[in-house]
């Protein structure tokens, strides 16, 4: 074989120079100069040792994008301020509280925000709760459904009050029927849960600026029901007042279902 190499070599120079470089991972250049070009195996250890760090390096980069986004969507954390003045909820309800469009609507048609309706699906108990012990889960359980209600996603609240035992699971079923335009079956479940202990709160903090409230010697859900169906049927010029008085209700129908949870 050497014999044959050697009469190659001397009949073809530059064809046995190509040859005797192709071992050593050589070849020739138009100008017959040798190149260096990577023989296979270096080039799948180029690729098996930078593929996993590009992958690493995207999905760092894609973390801190959504990771900027959720901020932006998000507020700081702020105490959340109830009726009697003192933050009491966790970190989760105290942001999602922040966000002015919750209950803007007297009967909303769909969510007020996808995303955050996506949060309050996924969120375990314990953020919920703050990292608190639950007492009473049938009770706590309304908690969610009343964030669902918040957020006017009425149908996800309703799988929550709807088979809900006691006077709290009947009130928070007929203010969702309310907010439905349901408003005959609103106060059938008004009439079922009776007075709450609650509704003297609510009562004061509705009087400051609802004349009608005032006159009512309490809290008076069939009042803000029939006013809530006369702007159902055109009677726009109350609106304001009565989305006030919602947010009003809610805040201490929450707060009240809040400290039913047995939370410690």
């Amino acid at each position: 074989m050497a014999h044959v190499f050697a009469l190659v070599s001397l009949s073809f120079p530059k064809l046995a120079q190509r040859f005797g470089n192709a071992g050593s991972g050589e070849t020739l250049s138009p100008s017959g100069a040798p190149s260096r070009s990577p023989t296979r195996p270096e080039t799948e250890f180029r690729r098996t040792r930078t593929f996993p760090k590009r992958c690493a390096n995207f999905r760092n980069e894609r973390r801190e994008f959504w990771a900027q986004e959720e901020e932006k969507s998000w507020p700081p954390p702020e105490p959340s301020v109830t009726l009697g003045g003192m933050p009491i909820y966790g970190d989760f309800i105290d942001r999602l509280f922040l966000h002015e469009e919750l209950l803007a609507r007297l009967t909303p048609r769909e969510p007020v925000s996808t995303e955050l309706l996506l949060r309050v699906r996924a969120a375990e108990d314990a953020a919920l709760s703050g990292g608190r012990t639950i007492g009473h889960a049938g009770n706590f359980a309304l908690v969610r459904g009343g964030l669902f209600y918040a957020l006017d996603a009425l149908d996800e609240a309703h799988a929550f009050f709807q088979n809900a035992p006691g006077d709290l699971g009947s009130y928070w079923h007929g203010m969702l029927h309310r907010r439905e335009g349901d408003f005959d079956n609103a106060r059938y479940w008004f009439r079922r849960a009776g007075t709450l202990p609650s509704f003297g709160a609510l009562h004061r903090a509705a009087a400051e600026f609802s004349a009608d409230m005032a006159k009512q010697s309490n809290w008076d859900p069939y009042l803000l029901t029939g006013e809530c169906e006369q702007a159902r049927h055109g009677a726009e010029e109350g609106v304001a007042a009565l989305v006030r008085l919602q947010r009003v209700e809610f805040d201490g129908v929450f707060d009240y279902t809040w400290r039913q949870s047995g939370l410690g």
